[in-house]
């Protein structure tokens, strides 16, 4: 865009308001996702950990079960499996809010 285009688009006052009412709209929208992205990657976080006390409760009773091998095994490989999703999950948050 040139400079005299732009001078022709500010010298409607309409092109103005019109301008005016998408930068306003796009400032409401835009902050509005912002606001509601961040919970969301807040209450990806608190799953997260609710799960990761799940992994080392799994974790705790497959070491102590002696009788059952079979329910040990699959504890602990079921809980091996939850741990890497989690550490998966823990990532995309990671990305999500920034962090790396």
């Amino acid at each position: 865009m040139h400079v005299n285009q732009i001078t022709v688009i500010f010298s409607d006052s309409s092109n103005t308001k019109f301008i005016l009412d998408r930068i306003n709209q796009a400032e409401k929208y835009l902050g509005s996702i912002c606001v509601q992205f961040g919970k969301v990657c807040r209450k990806e976080a608190q799953v997260r950990d609710c799960n990761d006390e799940l992994v080392q409760k799994m974790f705790e009773f497959a070491d102590r079960e002696q009788i059952n091998t079979s329910l040990r095994q699959n504890l602990q490989q079921y809980a091996s499996y939850l741990s890497a999703v989690e550490d998966y999950r823990n990532t995309l948050v990671n990305f999500n809010l920034g962090n790396k």
